[in-house]
């Protein structure tokens, strides 16, 4: 079984490993509505770190793929801002809104279930947990996971630490500096095992 998670400082839960996200993506089936949807929902975690409020209050008209961003309406402390969406996960988010609408309704809302009706939080974190069980995917598998994991991939690709502030939604550059410890990990095993110091006879 891979490892989704880790626990990164102050034991704050991140995804740590690409191989953990790609298992999960390719155990889900793609040619189905809840294929579709899944893989959008995991797509969009991953690459915007947005808050699991914040991705089942999304709705259509917050959608702005053309220029290949979302409008967060009054995320955490009431303040709107934009999340910025790659490549991968606006085409993941374009084929499920080509299947999103089944029965002639037509909800506000991005994310629905099988009733057509707005996703939930706890729908949503009942999603994430069935497909982590069924791609053997073990560690934090919340949705809040993966807003850490998003922080720490972002500055380990060469992210601006006051981008991630505003991509995330912080007050502070405070709430955002708790990330670059996470980043450093990698850096901090290595050194271990290759210290100048440490290898002197």
């Amino acid at each position: 079984m891979t490892a989704l998670g880790a626990v990164c400082s102050n034991q704050a839960p991140c995804l740590g490993s690409y191989s953990a996200v790609t298992q999960l993506l390719d155990a889900i089936d793609p040619c189905n509505w809840y294929g579709k949807r899944d893989r959008a929902i995991i797509l969009l975690l991953w690459d915007t770190g947005a808050r699991a409020g914040e991705l089942c209050d999304l709705e259509m008209r917050d959608l702005e793929l053309e220029r290949g961003r979302v409008l967060i309406r009054s995320g955490k402390g009431e303040k709107d801002r934009y999340i910025v969406v790659g490549q991968r996960a606006q085409q993941a988010l374009a084929e499920w809104l080509d299947v999103r609408l089944r029965n002639g309704k037509t909800p506000p809302y991005v994310f629905l279930n099988r009733r057509e009706e707005p996703l939930t939080r706890h729908g949503l974190a009942i999603m994430l947990r069935r497909r982590c069980q069924e791609a053997e995917v073990e560690g934090p598998d919340n949705p809040h996971a993966f807003r850490h994991g998003f922080a720490v991939a972002y500055l380990d690709n060469g992210g601006k630490i006051h981008t991630l502030q505003r991509l995330m939604g912080h007050a502070t550059l405070r709430s955002t500096e708790v990330y670059l410890w996470a980043s450093d990990r990698d850096a901090l095993e290595d050194h271990a095992q290759a210290s100048p110091a440490d290898n002197l006879s």
